[in-house]
């Protein structure tokens, strides 16, 4: 059983620190122009209580690169860099 399962429904603060932080992560990737083309829950991880994002599959914002689904990937601010 995954230790998310067994802590049970985390309270709305947390969810909301976890959610800020992964946000400023995937902000720092996309501000040096990468993108992480694949996050899921699996690719999180705790780190003395911080998330941290793991199994960075990088690419640069803008390349031909896809996912799985066939969907393209950009930076926040667009492709073509």
């Amino acid at each position: 059983m995954s230790e998310f399962k067994a802590r049970g429904r985390l309270p709305f603060q947390t969810c909301l620190r976890i959610a800020l932080s992964l946000a400023d992560s995937l902000q720092h990737l996309h501000g040096h122009g990468l993108v992480h083309r694949d996050i899921k829950p699996s690719n999180i991880i705790f780190v003395n209580d911080i998330p941290k994002l793991a199994d960075i599959a990088l690419a640069p914002a803008g390349t031909s690169g896809g996912t799985s689904s066939g969907a393209r990937l950009q930076s926040p601010r667009g492709g073509g860099r």
